[in-house]
Protein backbone atom coordinates (compact mmCIF):
# COMPACT_ATOMS: atom_id res chain seq x y z
CA UNK A 1 0.00 0.00 0.00
CA UNK A 2 3.11 2.46 0.75
CA UNK A 3 4.40 1.59 -2.34
CA UNK A 4 0.97 2.05 -4.26
CA UNK A 5 0.57 5.09 -2.76
CA UNK A 6 4.14 6.64 -3.11
CA UNK A 7 3.89 5.97 -6.92
CA UNK A 8 0.75 8.00 -6.99
CA UNK A 9 2.65 11.54 -5.25
CA UNK A 10 5.34 10.95 -7.69
CA UNK A 11 2.80 11.21 -10.57
CA UNK A 12 1.25 13.77 -9.15
CA UNK A 13 5.10 15.66 -8.72
CA UNK A 14 5.98 14.32 -12.50
CA UNK A 15 2.30 16.32 -12.96
CA UNK A 16 3.52 19.25 -11.61
CA UNK A 17 6.92 19.82 -12.75
CA UNK A 18 5.76 19.38 -16.68
CA UNK A 19 3.07 22.00 -16.66
CA UNK A 20 2.48 25.51 -16.46
CA UNK A 21 1.31 25.20 -12.90
CA UNK A 22 5.15 25.37 -11.81
CA UNK A 23 5.15 28.98 -12.56
CA UNK A 24 2.10 29.42 -10.64
CA UNK A 25 3.13 27.51 -7.64
CA UNK A 26 6.05 29.85 -7.70
CA UNK A 27 4.74 33.47 -8.15
CA UNK A 28 1.76 32.38 -5.02
CA UNK A 29 5.07 31.79 -2.94
CA UNK A 30 5.97 34.85 -0.64
CA UNK A 31 8.85 36.00 -1.49
CA UNK A 32 11.24 34.91 0.73
CA UNK A 33 10.45 31.16 -0.25
CA UNK A 34 10.07 31.63 -3.91
CA UNK A 35 14.11 32.26 -4.22
CA UNK A 36 14.06 28.28 -2.00
CA UNK A 37 11.69 26.72 -4.19
CA UNK A 38 13.36 27.58 -7.70
CA UNK A 39 16.23 26.15 -6.64
CA UNK A 40 14.82 22.88 -5.66
CA UNK A 41 12.76 23.07 -8.80
CA UNK A 42 15.30 23.85 -11.50
CA UNK A 43 16.42 21.04 -13.94
CA UNK A 44 12.68 20.35 -13.91
CA UNK A 45 13.36 17.86 -17.32
CA UNK A 46 15.53 15.96 -15.06
CA UNK A 47 13.00 16.08 -12.28
CA UNK A 48 10.39 14.96 -14.50
CA UNK A 49 12.03 11.81 -16.01
CA UNK A 50 13.30 10.72 -12.48
CA UNK A 51 10.05 10.72 -10.87
CA UNK A 52 8.52 8.90 -13.66
CA UNK A 53 11.24 5.98 -13.12
CA UNK A 54 10.64 6.35 -10.15
CA UNK A 55 6.89 6.40 -10.19
CA UNK A 56 7.57 3.21 -12.48
CA UNK A 57 9.48 1.25 -10.07
CA UNK A 58 7.24 1.90 -7.12
CA UNK A 59 4.07 0.05 -9.17
CA UNK A 60 6.28 -2.50 -10.34
CA UNK A 61 7.67 -3.43 -6.71
CA UNK A 62 3.90 -3.24 -5.60
CA UNK A 63 2.86 -5.59 -7.96
CA UNK A 64 5.47 -8.12 -7.25
CA UNK A 65 4.75 -7.74 -3.41
CA UNK A 66 1.32 -8.73 -4.19
CA UNK A 67 2.15 -11.41 -6.37
CA UNK A 68 4.32 -12.89 -3.69
CA UNK A 69 1.78 -12.29 -0.63
CA UNK A 70 -0.72 -13.97 -2.42
CA UNK A 71 0.68 -17.19 -3.27
CA UNK A 72 -0.34 -19.12 -1.07
CA UNK A 73 -4.17 -18.15 -1.64
CA UNK A 74 -6.52 -19.95 -4.51
CA UNK A 75 -6.66 -18.97 -7.63
CA UNK A 76 -9.73 -17.35 -7.26
CA UNK A 77 -9.00 -15.40 -4.49
CA UNK A 78 -5.55 -14.60 -6.29
CA UNK A 79 -7.53 -13.38 -9.31
CA UNK A 80 -9.32 -10.68 -6.84
CA UNK A 81 -6.92 -9.27 -4.96
CA UNK A 82 -4.99 -8.87 -8.02
CA UNK A 83 -8.10 -7.24 -9.49
CA UNK A 84 -8.13 -5.08 -6.44
CA UNK A 85 -4.86 -4.39 -6.39
CA UNK A 86 -4.69 -3.26 -10.23
CA UNK A 87 -8.13 -0.73 -9.79
CA UNK A 88 -6.48 0.71 -6.34
CA UNK A 89 -3.39 1.47 -8.39
CA UNK A 90 -5.40 2.56 -11.15
CA UNK A 91 -7.68 5.39 -8.62
CA UNK A 92 -4.78 6.70 -6.98
CA UNK A 93 -2.41 7.28 -9.91
CA UNK A 94 -5.51 9.45 -11.96
CA UNK A 95 -6.43 10.91 -9.14
CA UNK A 96 -3.96 12.59 -7.33
CA UNK A 97 -2.17 13.66 -10.65
CA UNK A 98 -5.63 15.17 -11.45
CA UNK A 99 -6.02 16.73 -7.92
CA UNK A 100 -2.47 18.44 -9.02
CA UNK A 101 -3.81 19.70 -12.08
CA UNK A 102 -6.62 21.30 -11.11
CA UNK A 103 -4.33 23.02 -8.42
CA UNK A 104 -5.29 21.00 -5.16
CA UNK A 105 -2.92 18.91 -3.43
CA UNK A 106 0.46 20.47 -4.34
CA UNK A 107 1.46 20.73 -0.80
CA UNK A 108 1.29 16.88 -0.25
CA UNK A 109 3.20 15.84 -3.59
CA UNK A 110 6.28 18.74 -2.80
CA UNK A 111 6.58 15.82 -0.20
CA UNK A 112 8.45 13.69 -2.15
CA UNK A 113 10.20 16.08 -3.96
CA UNK A 114 13.78 15.87 -1.69
CA UNK A 115 13.85 11.78 -2.30
CA UNK A 116 13.66 12.53 -6.67
CA UNK A 117 16.27 15.59 -5.55
CA UNK A 118 18.11 12.28 -4.19
CA UNK A 119 18.04 9.55 -6.44
CA UNK A 120 18.47 12.11 -9.59
CA UNK A 121 21.74 12.01 -9.70
CA UNK A 122 22.07 8.07 -9.57
CA UNK A 123 19.38 8.00 -12.32
CA UNK A 124 20.57 10.05 -14.88
CA UNK A 125 22.63 8.11 -16.98
CA UNK A 126 19.25 5.86 -17.53
CA UNK A 127 17.23 8.96 -17.91
CA UNK A 128 19.44 10.47 -19.86
CA UNK A 129 19.36 7.57 -22.20
CA UNK A 130 15.05 7.28 -22.01
CA UNK A 131 14.58 10.73 -23.14
CA UNK A 132 17.31 10.62 -25.90
CA UNK A 133 15.22 7.38 -27.10
CA UNK A 134 12.14 9.74 -27.09
CA UNK A 135 13.54 12.38 -29.14
CA UNK A 136 14.60 9.54 -31.68
CA UNK A 137 10.73 8.14 -31.63
CA UNK A 138 10.00 12.07 -32.59
CA UNK A 139 8.54 12.73 -29.01
CA UNK A 140 9.76 15.82 -27.21
CA UNK A 141 10.29 16.69 -24.04
CA UNK A 142 7.28 17.95 -21.68
CA UNK A 143 8.80 21.27 -21.12
CA UNK A 144 8.67 21.76 -25.42
CA UNK A 145 5.58 20.64 -26.02
CA UNK A 146 4.28 24.36 -25.92
CA UNK A 147 1.30 24.17 -28.04
CA UNK A 148 -0.45 21.56 -25.96
CA UNK A 149 0.37 23.00 -22.66
CA UNK A 150 -1.05 26.04 -24.30
CA UNK A 151 -4.26 23.76 -25.46
CA UNK A 152 -4.95 22.78 -21.80
CA UNK A 153 -4.25 25.80 -19.95
CA UNK A 154 -6.98 27.24 -21.82
CA UNK A 155 -9.15 24.72 -21.59
CA UNK A 156 -8.76 24.16 -17.72
CA UNK A 157 -9.05 27.73 -17.41
CA UNK A 158 -12.53 27.51 -19.48
CA UNK A 159 -13.64 24.62 -17.48
CA UNK A 160 -12.54 26.51 -14.13
CA UNK A 161 -14.96 29.42 -14.94
CA UNK A 162 -11.67 31.81 -14.87
CA UNK A 163 -11.44 32.86 -18.05
CA UNK A 164 -14.93 33.70 -18.24
CA UNK A 165 -14.18 36.70 -15.46
CA UNK A 166 -11.64 38.13 -17.82
CA UNK A 167 -12.55 40.89 -20.38
CA UNK A 168 -12.43 40.14 -23.72
CA UNK A 169 -9.06 42.14 -24.19
CA UNK A 170 -7.26 39.99 -21.32
CA UNK A 171 -8.53 37.12 -23.10
CA UNK A 172 -6.91 37.71 -26.46
CA UNK A 173 -3.55 38.60 -24.86
CA UNK A 174 -3.93 35.46 -23.14
CA UNK A 175 -4.25 33.34 -26.27
CA UNK A 176 -2.12 35.53 -28.53
CA UNK A 177 0.73 35.20 -25.59
CA UNK A 178 0.44 31.19 -25.37
CA UNK A 179 0.29 31.58 -29.31
CA UNK A 180 3.73 33.34 -28.98
CA UNK A 181 6.02 29.65 -29.65
CA UNK A 182 4.18 28.69 -32.77
CA UNK A 183 5.18 32.26 -34.20
CA UNK A 184 7.87 33.15 -36.77
CA UNK A 185 9.67 36.57 -37.18
CA UNK A 186 7.94 36.53 -41.32
CA UNK A 187 4.67 36.41 -39.12
CA UNK A 188 5.48 39.43 -37.41
CA UNK A 189 7.76 41.79 -39.13
CA UNK A 190 7.23 44.83 -41.07
CA UNK A 191 7.87 43.55 -44.87
CA UNK A 192 10.39 44.44 -47.21
CA UNK A 193 7.78 47.47 -49.24
CA UNK A 194 7.20 49.01 -46.25
CA UNK A 195 11.24 49.64 -45.48
CA UNK A 196 12.98 52.84 -44.89
CA UNK A 197 16.48 52.82 -45.75
CA UNK A 198 19.38 55.30 -46.69
CA UNK A 199 22.73 54.62 -48.69
CA UNK A 200 26.17 54.42 -46.11
CA UNK A 201 27.12 57.87 -47.58
CA UNK A 202 24.31 60.13 -46.78
CA UNK A 203 25.36 62.67 -44.95
CA UNK A 204 24.07 63.17 -41.19
CA UNK A 205 21.87 65.90 -42.13
CA UNK A 206 19.71 64.45 -44.96
CA UNK A 207 19.55 61.24 -42.92
CA UNK A 208 18.10 63.18 -40.17
CA UNK A 209 15.68 64.92 -42.60
CA UNK A 210 14.46 61.17 -43.90
CA UNK A 211 13.99 60.10 -40.57
CA UNK A 212 11.92 63.44 -39.08
CA UNK A 213 10.15 62.79 -42.90
CA UNK A 214 9.52 58.90 -42.72
CA UNK A 215 8.72 59.31 -38.53
CA UNK A 216 11.18 56.58 -37.48
CA UNK A 217 14.20 56.85 -34.79
CA UNK A 218 15.89 53.61 -36.47
CA UNK A 219 16.95 53.46 -40.41
CA UNK A 220 18.52 50.80 -42.78
CA UNK A 221 22.08 51.65 -43.49
CA UNK A 222 22.35 50.19 -47.38
CA UNK A 223 25.26 49.91 -49.97
CA UNK A 224 23.43 49.19 -52.88
CA UNK A 225 20.00 48.35 -52.73
CA UNK A 226 17.92 46.36 -49.79
CA UNK A 227 19.30 43.26 -49.60
CA UNK A 228 22.95 44.57 -49.01
CA UNK A 229 22.13 45.82 -45.66
CA UNK A 230 25.64 47.20 -43.94
CA UNK A 231 24.17 48.89 -40.80
CA UNK A 232 21.21 50.64 -38.43
CA UNK A 233 21.10 54.84 -38.06
CA UNK A 234 19.97 55.38 -34.59
CA UNK A 235 19.26 59.16 -34.90
CA UNK A 236 19.82 59.57 -30.78
CA UNK A 237 23.21 58.55 -31.51
CA UNK A 238 23.48 61.50 -33.27
CA UNK A 239 21.32 63.63 -30.92
CA UNK A 240 23.80 62.58 -28.24
CA UNK A 241 27.27 63.39 -30.28
CA UNK A 242 26.11 67.24 -30.88
CA UNK A 243 27.99 68.66 -28.49
CA UNK A 244 31.09 67.05 -30.08
CA UNK A 245 31.26 69.36 -32.95
CA UNK A 246 29.82 67.04 -35.52
CA UNK A 247 29.82 68.25 -38.93
CA UNK A 248 26.51 67.24 -39.98
CA UNK A 249 26.85 68.46 -43.77
CA UNK A 250 30.00 66.52 -44.24
CA UNK A 251 30.07 63.48 -42.13
CA UNK A 252 28.32 60.42 -43.73
CA UNK A 253 26.01 57.94 -42.22
CA UNK A 254 28.68 55.22 -42.53
CA UNK A 255 30.96 56.68 -39.75
CA UNK A 256 27.70 56.64 -37.22
CA UNK A 257 26.01 53.45 -38.13
CA UNK A 258 25.70 50.33 -35.70
CA UNK A 259 26.33 46.63 -36.69
CA UNK A 260 22.84 45.11 -37.65
CA UNK A 261 21.70 41.60 -36.63
CA UNK A 262 20.81 39.48 -38.91
CA UNK A 263 17.57 36.74 -38.32
CA UNK A 264 16.30 33.84 -40.83
CA UNK A 265 12.50 34.28 -41.62
CA UNK A 266 12.23 30.78 -39.81
CA UNK A 267 12.87 32.15 -36.38
CA UNK A 268 10.58 31.67 -33.59
CA UNK A 269 9.82 34.94 -31.99
CA UNK A 270 10.73 33.98 -28.06
CA UNK A 271 13.84 33.16 -29.12
CA UNK A 272 14.67 36.12 -31.31
CA UNK A 273 13.11 38.36 -28.43
CA UNK A 274 15.53 36.60 -25.86
CA UNK A 275 18.77 37.17 -28.38
CA UNK A 276 17.43 41.01 -29.03
CA UNK A 277 17.37 41.04 -25.09
CA UNK A 278 20.86 39.63 -24.76
CA UNK A 279 22.21 41.61 -27.83
CA UNK A 280 20.75 44.87 -26.06
CA UNK A 281 19.09 45.52 -29.63
CA UNK A 282 15.57 46.73 -30.78
CA UNK A 283 15.39 46.19 -34.57
CA UNK A 284 16.38 42.69 -36.13
CA UNK A 285 16.73 42.14 -40.18
CA UNK A 286 14.84 39.33 -41.48
CA UNK A 287 16.48 37.23 -44.52
CA UNK A 288 15.39 34.69 -46.28
CA UNK A 289 16.75 31.73 -47.92
CA UNK A 290 18.06 33.17 -50.33
CA UNK A 291 20.25 36.14 -47.90
CA UNK A 292 17.76 38.81 -49.05
CA UNK A 293 15.91 41.30 -47.03
CA UNK A 294 12.48 40.14 -46.15
CA UNK A 295 11.68 42.76 -43.57
CA UNK A 296 12.42 43.46 -39.98
CA UNK A 297 11.32 42.91 -36.19
CA UNK A 298 11.16 45.32 -33.77
CA UNK A 299 10.20 44.79 -30.01
CA UNK A 300 7.67 46.73 -30.79
CA UNK A 301 6.39 44.50 -33.68
CA UNK A 302 7.06 41.62 -31.41
CA UNK A 303 4.63 43.24 -28.12
CA UNK A 304 1.98 44.62 -30.85
CA UNK A 305 1.29 40.57 -31.48
CA UNK A 306 0.33 40.68 -27.48
CA UNK A 307 -1.78 43.88 -26.67
CA UNK A 308 -2.55 44.89 -30.26
CA UNK A 309 -1.01 48.22 -32.51
CA UNK A 310 1.16 50.51 -30.87
CA UNK A 311 0.17 53.81 -31.88
CA UNK A 312 3.00 56.49 -31.08
CA UNK A 313 3.10 60.11 -31.93
CA UNK A 314 3.81 59.46 -35.95
CA UNK A 315 1.42 56.91 -36.61
CA UNK A 316 -1.20 58.85 -35.32
CA UNK A 317 -4.07 57.51 -33.70
CA UNK A 318 -5.68 54.13 -33.81
CA UNK A 319 -8.28 54.96 -36.37
CA UNK A 320 -5.55 54.73 -38.56
CA UNK A 321 -4.29 51.42 -37.91
CA UNK A 322 -4.22 47.83 -39.76
CA UNK A 323 -8.15 47.31 -39.21
CA UNK A 324 -10.85 50.39 -39.13
CA UNK A 325 -14.09 49.97 -38.95
CA UNK A 326 -16.62 51.69 -40.50
CA UNK A 327 -19.60 49.96 -39.20
CA UNK A 328 -20.18 46.51 -37.57
CA UNK A 329 -20.28 45.03 -41.41
CA UNK A 330 -17.79 46.65 -42.77
CA UNK A 331 -14.00 48.07 -42.70
CA UNK A 332 -10.97 49.14 -44.47
CA UNK A 333 -7.74 47.05 -43.96
CA UNK A 334 -4.63 47.21 -45.10
CA UNK A 335 -3.57 44.91 -47.74
CA UNK A 336 -1.06 43.41 -45.80
CA UNK A 337 -3.43 42.32 -43.21
CA UNK A 338 -3.28 38.61 -42.55
CA UNK A 339 -6.14 36.76 -43.51
CA UNK A 340 -6.66 34.99 -40.36
CA UNK A 341 -7.40 38.32 -38.52
CA UNK A 342 -9.50 39.33 -40.85
CA UNK A 343 -11.30 35.92 -40.53
CA UNK A 344 -11.56 36.37 -36.65
CA UNK A 345 -12.90 39.97 -37.06
CA UNK A 346 -15.61 39.08 -39.08
CA UNK A 347 -16.53 35.76 -38.32
CA UNK A 348 -15.66 34.81 -41.86
CA UNK A 349 -13.46 31.57 -43.80
CA UNK A 350 -11.43 32.92 -46.38
CA UNK A 351 -9.26 30.62 -47.82
CA UNK A 352 -5.38 30.21 -46.51
CA UNK A 353 -2.79 28.75 -48.53
CA UNK A 354 0.88 28.34 -48.96
CA UNK A 355 1.09 30.69 -51.73
CA UNK A 356 -0.60 33.74 -49.40
CA UNK A 357 -1.93 34.58 -46.28
CA UNK A 358 -2.79 38.00 -46.66
CA UNK A 359 -5.74 40.13 -48.13
CA UNK A 360 -3.47 41.41 -50.84
CA UNK A 361 -2.00 37.90 -51.71
CA UNK A 362 -5.65 35.97 -51.65
CA UNK A 363 -6.74 39.47 -54.50
CA UNK A 364 -3.60 38.86 -56.19
CA UNK A 365 -4.10 34.94 -56.51
CA UNK A 366 -8.00 35.35 -57.78
CA UNK A 367 -7.33 38.44 -60.32
CA UNK A 368 -4.18 36.69 -61.00
CA UNK A 369 -2.86 40.26 -61.16
CA UNK A 370 -2.52 43.26 -59.26
CA UNK A 371 -5.64 44.61 -59.19
CA UNK A 372 -6.90 48.75 -59.65
CA UNK A 373 -8.61 50.82 -57.38
CA UNK A 374 -12.08 50.33 -57.36
CA UNK A 375 -12.67 46.73 -58.46
CA UNK A 376 -13.66 43.82 -55.86
CA UNK A 377 -13.56 40.44 -55.39
CA UNK A 378 -16.71 38.37 -53.44
CA UNK A 379 -15.28 35.85 -51.62
CA UNK A 380 -17.01 33.76 -48.71
CA UNK A 381 -19.77 36.17 -48.14
CA UNK A 382 -17.56 39.26 -48.19
CA UNK A 383 -17.30 41.50 -50.92
CA UNK A 384 -13.02 43.15 -51.14
CA UNK A 385 -12.91 46.46 -52.92
CA UNK A 386 -9.12 48.14 -53.62
CA UNK A 387 -9.35 51.63 -52.27
CA UNK A 388 -5.82 52.39 -52.67
CA UNK A 389 -3.34 50.40 -54.81
CA UNK A 390 -0.40 51.34 -57.35
CA UNK A 391 1.36 48.90 -60.16
CA UNK A 392 3.59 46.80 -57.00
CA UNK A 393 1.18 46.55 -53.93
CA UNK A 394 -2.74 46.78 -52.38
CA UNK A 395 -2.25 49.15 -49.45
CA UNK A 396 -5.92 49.38 -48.27
CA UNK A 397 -9.42 46.90 -48.80
CA UNK A 398 -12.47 47.83 -48.33
CA UNK A 399 -14.02 44.83 -46.34
CA UNK A 400 -18.07 44.48 -46.75
CA UNK A 401 -20.47 41.59 -45.41
CA UNK A 402 -22.49 40.34 -48.07
CA UNK A 403 -25.61 39.52 -45.51
CA UNK A 404 -25.75 42.14 -42.07
CA UNK A 405 -24.71 39.53 -39.09
CA UNK A 406 -27.85 39.18 -37.04
CA UNK A 407 -28.67 41.46 -34.13
CA UNK A 408 -28.16 39.56 -30.54
CA UNK A 409 -31.50 40.41 -29.59
CA UNK A 410 -32.50 38.13 -33.08
CA UNK A 411 -30.22 35.88 -32.18
CA UNK A 412 -31.66 35.33 -28.73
Amino acid sequence: MLLVLLGALLGGLRTLLASPLRGSLLLSLPEERRKRWEERLERSEQLVAAAGMLRALCVFGAALLVFVDTEPLSWPWRLALWFGAALLVAMLHEAIPALVASGRGVGVVLLTLPLVRLLSLPLRPLTSLLRGIQRKLGAHPAGQRVAAIAAEMMEAASASGRLTELGERERLMIEHILELPETFASQVMTPRTELTAIPAQTTLIEALRTARKEGHSRILVIEKDLDHVVGLFYVKDVLLALDEQLDLKREVVREHMREPYFVPETTRVPALLEEMRKRRTHLAVVVDEYGGTAGVVTIEDILEEIVGEIWDEFEGVAASGPVQRVGPDEAVVEGRIFIADLNEAFGAALPETEDFDTVAGLMFDRFGRIPAKGERLEQDGLVLEVLDADDRRIRKVRVRRLEPAPAESDAA
